[in-house]
């Protein structure tokens, strides 16, 4: 079903953009800025709370 698709594209954005590879700190700004992009999507769609969106979105612009 395509429900079960839209969770496992979401779960997979969410483990992407919680990479925290020892190249996790090279990102470029469009990179960080592409993975904000995407968790606010999760966030407006329900999948992550307004917390995680807030606590990853701060972790990212430390990165820049």
């Amino acid at each position: 079903p395509s429900e079960l698709n839209d969770a496992a594209a979401a779960a997979a954005a969410v483990a992407a953009a919680a990479n925290t590879d020892a190249d996790a700190n090279n990102n470029t700004a469009a990179e960080i800025s592409a993975q904000l992009v995407v968790l606010k999507k999760l966030q407006t769609d329900g999948v992550i709370s307004s917390e995680e969106f807030e606590n990853k979105k701060a972790e990212l612009i430390g990165r820049m």
